[in-house]
């Protein structure tokens, strides 16, 4: 058996490791931001309902160990994989989430974001963002490798990505998990070479449709009252209220 070269042997070592290492301090910090600020949160809201003030915190506490370990299971699994015929189901079972969702989701404030199965609720658009930028990799190396010719990757995106991403965003009025989608599709066309001139093309149009869905509807556009939280409406004791006293 050959001996791997030298340039192989060095890509593999410690150093090679520090971005991963980055990533898991990064999502370690926000784990556990995350944790004190459920139980400052929370602890009032425990306490008045007779629990422990820790409740809450627990409860979190029990995702965070659980979620660690599906992450530690996952992380076994060879990232080819994850771009193999497997992705095919994945983004199937998000398809299905979405449609789900709209069907038989929990309506709140306006929004149908949540699907519960018993007691059990989940936010099938959690799933979506990893499921939609595995699709943008896999679509990329397809291109990329000469499989897929450029007209027919411009249809495979539209059919795969945008449409599913579309139903997404009108159905759950979910800005924000679009623009999380949008930001993760623009990225792996940044890191897999895509051209400078299709990358600002589509952030334009990114943009102005951002706009458009801020702009264009009422609520979203009264978030903006951080500009100027004092022009409320009601002299600073509306929207602005929490804002201006922070």
């Amino acid at each position: 058996m050959a001996r791997p070269s030298r340039q192989t042997a060095a890509s593999s070592g410690p150093s090679s490791q520090g971005p991963r290492v980055l990533l898991l301090l990064c999502a370690l910090a926000l784990v556990l931001v995350g944790l004190v600020m459920v139980f400052s949160a929370s602890m009032v809201k425990a306490l008045e309902a007779g629990k422990p003030a820790s409740d809450f915190f627990t409860d979190q506490l029990l995702f965070v160990i659980v979620g660690s370990v599906v992450a530690a299971v996952l992380w076994r699994v060879n990232y080819r994989t994850w771009v193999g015929p497997a992705l095919w189901i994945i983004w199937a079972v998000a398809v299905v989430l979405i449609l789900a969702t709209a069907v038989m989701g929990t309506d709140n404030y306006g929004a149908k974001r949540w699907l519960y199965i018993g007691s059990v609720g989940v936010q099938p658009s959690e799933f979506c963002k990893i499921a939609f930028l595995l699709v943008a990799v896999r679509l990329l190396l397809d291109y990329r490798s000469g499989m897929v010719e450029f007209r027919a990757s411009m249809v495979r995106v539209l059919i795969f990505l945008i449409v599913p991403i579309a139903i997404m965003y009108r159905t759950q009025s979910d800005l924000g998990t679009t623009v999380i989608c949008a930001v993760g599709i623009i990225a792996v066309m940044w890191m897999g070479g895509v051209p400078r001139k299709v990358i600002a093309a589509v952030l334009a149009v990114c943009v102005v449709g951002g706009l458009i869905a801020i702009f264009g509807t009422g609520y979203r556009a009264g978030r903006l009252v951080f500009l100027d939280p004092w022009n409320d409406g009601k002299g600073g004791y509306g929207t602005g209220y929490n804002i201006i006293r922070s």
